[in-house]
C-alpha cells in the first residue's frame, strides 16, 4: 500500500518530520518533568519479529485493549476509513493481497518502540512487499507533539545506520495528530487521526510507482481529501464529520461521496 494517505501540503510523499508535523524532535517531557533523548548508539539490535495479518472489529478504543481487539479495531479503521472514503486509492489493493501487517507494542518504552519500527522497516526491504503498522496503544496517545514526536524523529534519523534510506519510509499516525498551521481543530488533520498512535512503514519503490499513476502529483490525493472532509463539515457539521473518520455511517455522505468521486 503506497500510504494510507499520502497526505501532506506538498508534491513529495516523503513525510520529513518536523517540515510537515507539528512538535518538537528528540525531545519530551517523561513523568519527573525532566527532558531525555534517545541517541542512536542506544537502540537495541534489531530483532526480526512475528508478523501478524489484521481482522475486524469494533470501534471502541481504550488503551487496555487486548492485542487481538487493538488490530481488530485498526482493521475496522482502515477498511471503513481509508478504503470506504477513498482516502488512498490504493489501499485496497494491499488488504485484498493480505500485504498490510502490524505488530502490537505494549507499553511505553521507547527504544522498544524504536526498535520494532526499525525491525519492521528491515522486513519491509528485504521482504520488498506490503506495508507495516506498527501500533503503540500504551504510547503518549494524549499527546501527538512530545515522546510520539521524538519517537518518530528518532527512527528516521536511524534509517541512515541501517541502511534503510531511500527503501522505507515512516508516516505518523495518531488520535490527536495535527499538521504544522492547522491548529488543533483543523479538519485536514482527520486524514491522519488513527484510533491509536501508529507509525505506518511505507516502501519507497510502491510510493514512487503509486504516484507515477497519478501523473507524479501525489498532492492530487490530499486536495481531494481535504476537499471532501471540508464538504462534510460544511453540509454536515463537524460532529457528523468526526462520526464518519470514526468509521460511522451518517446520512447523507454516500451522495456526498459520489459527489467528489464525480
Amino acid at each position: 500500500m503506497p500510504s494510507l494517505f499520502i497526505s501532506n501540503h506538498h508534491t513529495t510523499t516523503t513525510t520529513t518530520t518536523g517540515r510537515f508535523f507539528h512538535g518538537r524532535l528528540n525531545k519530551a517531557g517523561n513523568n519527573n518533568g525532566t527532558l531525555r533523548k534517545l541517541h542512536r548508539k542506544s537502540i537495541p539490535p534489531i530483532i526480526l519479529t512475528a508478523i501478524r495479518n489484521m481482522g475486524t472489529t469494533t470501534p471502541n478504543y481504550r488503551d487496555d485493549d487486548e492485542d487481538d481487539l487493538v488490530i481488530q479495531n485498526t482493521q475496522t479503521w482502515i477498511q471503513k476509513v481509508v478504503i470506504d472514503l477513498n482516502l488512498c486509492p490504493f489501499a485496497e489493493k494491499s488488504r485484498s493481497r493480505s500485504e498490510i501487517f502490524t505488530s502490537v507494542v505494549r507499553g511505553d518504552d521507547v527504544e522498544e518502540i524504536v526498535a520494532t519500527i526499525l525491525d519492521q522497516c528491515l522486513l519491509r526491504k528485504q521482504s520488498g512487499i506490503g506495508t507495516s503498522l506498527i501500533v503503540c496503544p500504551d504510547f503518549s496517545r494524549g499527546d501527538f507533539c512530545g515522546e510520539y514526536m521524538e519517537v518518530l524523529g528518532m527512527a528516521e534519523d536511524n534509517l541512515g545506520v541501517h541502511d534503510l534510506e531511500g527503501h522505507v519510509q515512516i508516516a505518523p499516525f495518531h488520535p490527536l495528530f495535527e499538521f504544522s498551521g492547522s491548529g488543533i481543530e483543523g479538519v485536514d488533520n482527520l486524514t491522519n487521526r488513527s484510533p491509536y498512535p501508529t507509525f505506518h512503514i511505507l516502501r519507497e519503490e510502491e510510493v514512487s510507482t503509486a504516484v507515477r499513476k497519478i501523473g507524479g502529483d501525489s498532492s492530487r490525493i490530499w486536495q481531494r481529501n481535504v476537499s471532501l472532509l471540508q464538504t462534510f463539515e460544511e453540509e454536515l457539521g463537524r460532529e457528523k464529520t468526526d462520526m464518519i473518520m470514526r468509521g460511522e455511517e451518517v446520512e447523507c455522505m454516500r451522495e456526498i461521496l459520489r459527489k467528489i468521486k464525480e
